[in-house]
């Protein structure tokens, strides 16, 4: 070494003739120094602090969560041997400077001696404006950062190092500035190549290009389910017929149409489909349209005169349009909604709800529904009916007809039959896809037990303990899921109700439906049984069953047509009066 030889020969300077100088002590001190300096780096170790950062409020959705951003750097602070001081997370964007409370602390105590050197995933981590990114380049220039070291990038401490780290961060600012710019330029020209946009639709799937393609039998029954629609089926009926197909319908959840769930259809999911001008071909994403079928071979689901026949103009308008709310003074309420049928204009009635106030208090002492009327040209306008007239005629037409016939019995276990298998196949999917996350945790959970064996770091065994915990919790949690998916499945191999229950079942409803107070609950329980019903001014001239308690009901009970008189019992005109 340089400096030892300058030592050895000032030392062998001493006991000769020859009179040492100023210019030999100096020499002799400095190679001292540089040698204690030389000691110093070789046996002190860098102070870093890893920082780590997930935007909450932009679009870096591509950028890993701060746990996997841990992981990846403990990684590097192992196979490098770094000495981690803290660990700091901050969950905040960093495309603007100084919003960042925890980055400018860690800054300032890196100026006040606290850290050496920074342990993070990327440099866009770090900074995102070049204002920032100028702050770390100047304290790396005036050594106030000694080191910056990165899971995903390459820096070293010298002049092309911190030309490299200032090119990353000039194009994480660019890619900041263009990223919602090219964004919504991508979902304009996903529209316009007739490509979707991270949407799946019923019965298809996307290949590679994005374009959508028939889903082999899912397409076939959804194509059914128009059909269906179009003929004048209950969107009940239909929920019906595609939950209870074997095999039951899937949904392609990702590209290529490789992964489905199975996916129970229900009466609201059929109406927005329903509504849906894909269909047909003609896409629609915000104000942009176009037309699949010319930009590709797309295979329409439904010809566009027959989406026409059940989908209005008012109709396809309301879904750009948001409809007009209520007359001042009524409050919108749910109970029976969409139930109640017009004589007059055959429009659905409106339930809203009318309250009466103390005189003195002005405190609410009673509350009504009643049903309106909302067509311009009908006479009916505005003029109201009672809810409970119409729950009270409900309740004595349960009362006064004989509801559970043997043949309904038959129906019942039938039904309870395939529901059983369906529920099986739900569950058992739900336990195989639990139990799969499981063996992910306990290989996580047994690979954080063998790192904590290792980790001295007082931080990062804190951190690993979190981690452990809620793995711990996640895997407990979906132990207990999957008992009650057992106790479930169990459940549903109990034998069903014997038909003298059954019959009981039928009996007690009215009374038992008479003492819900809840409206929701109410509604839910008349529309399983009711399809709805007609009213001409205060009377109910029509009540439709639903299926299959049509089927099953004898013909001598009064359920008629829309328009036709009903005889009702004299009980219940009183009531009704």
């Amino acid at each position: 070494m340089e400096n030892s030889e300058n030592i050895e020969i000032n030392n062998n300077m001493v006991g000769t003739t020859v009179t040492p100088n100023t210019q030999d002590l100096l020499s002799l001190i400095n190679g001292l120094i540089k040698e204690k300096q030389q000691k110093d780096k070789v046996n002190k170790k860098l102070r870093y602090v890893m920082y780590v950062r997930k935007s909450t409020k932009d679009k870096e959705h591509q950028v890993r969560s701060i746990g996997d951003q841990i992981t990846d750097c403990r990684k590097i602070k192992h196979d490098l041997g770094l000495k981690v001081m803290k660990i700091i997370r901050e969950r905040q964007s960093a495309k603007e400077s100084g919003i960042r409370p925890k980055f400018t602390k860690m800054l300032d105590d890196i100026k006040l001696g606290k850290y050496d050197g920074i342990l993070c995933w990327h440099p866009d981590r770090l900074a995102r404006n070049m204002a920032e990114a100028g702050t770390i380049i100047d304290m790396l220039d005036k050594d106030e950062i000694k080191d910056l070291k990165f899971f995903s990038f390459y820096f070293q401490n010298d002049g092309s190092g911190k030309m490299l780290l200032g090119m990353s961060f000039v194009m994480s600012k660019e890619y900041t500035d263009h990223l919602s710019e090219s964004i919504n330029r991508g979902n304009r020209r996903s529209v316009a190549e007739g490509s979707g946009m991270g949407v799946n639709k019923h019965g298809y799937y996307r290949d590679k290009n994005f374009y959508y393609r028939p889903d082999g039998l899912n397409y076939s029954l959804i194509c059914e389910a128009w059909k269906k629609k179009i003929n004048g089926e209950r969107l009940e009926d239909i929920a019906k017929y595609l939950n209870g197909h074997t095999p039951c319908y899937h949904k392609s959840l990702k590209i290529g149409g490789v992964v489905h769930k199975p996916w129970l259809m229900d009466k609201n999911k059929l109406s927005i489909l329903f509504k849906d001008s894909f269909y047909t071909g003609v896409m629609k994403n915000g104000d942009n349209t176009v037309d699949l079928t010319k930009w590709y071979d797309f295979e329409s689901a439904v010809s566009v005169e027959d989406f026409l026949k059940i989908n209005k103009i008012d109709d396809i308008k309301k879904s750009f349009v948001t409809q007009k709310g209520f007359r001042r003074g009524d409050v919108k309420a749910h109970f029976l909604r969409e139930f109640v049928i017009c004589s007059d204009c055959g429009k659905k009635m409106n339930p809203v709800v009318t309250v009466k106030h103390d005189k003195k208090t002005n405190e609410v002492i009673k509350r009504y529904v009643n049903f309106r009327c909302r067509t311009v040209q009908c006479k009916r306008k505005k003029k109201g009916v009672r809810a409970n007239k119409v729950f009270t005629y409900i309740l004595n037409f349960l009362r006064n007809n004989q509801m559970a016939s043997q043949d309904f019995y038959q129906h019942y276990l039938e039904e309870l039959k395939m529901a059983t298998k369906l529920k099986q196949k739900v569950l058992t999917s739900e336990k195989m896809a639990i139990i799969q996350e499981n063996v992910g945790l306990k290989t996580g959970i047994e690979d954080i037990r063998k790192y904590l064996q290792k980790e001295i770091d007082i931080d990062l065994i804190k951190e690993s303990k979190n981690d452990y915990s809620i793995k711990k919790a996640t895997l407990d949690a979906n132990l207990e899921k999957i008992s009650n998916i057992d106790r479930a499945m169990s459940l549903t191999k109990e034998a069903p109700m014997s038909y003298s229950k059954f019959v009981e079942l039928f009996k007690e409803m009215p009374n038992i439906l008479g003492k819900i107070r809840r409206e929701s609950l109410r509604s839910e329980i008349v529309k399983k049984v009711f399809a709805n019903c007609t009213l001409k001014e205060e009377k109910i001239v029509s009540l439709r069953l639903n299926t299959p308690f049509n089927k099953f009901v004898p013909n001598e009970n009064p359920i008629v047509s829309s328009g036709q008189e009903l005889n009702l019992p004299r009980s219940v005109l009183q009531t009704d009066a």
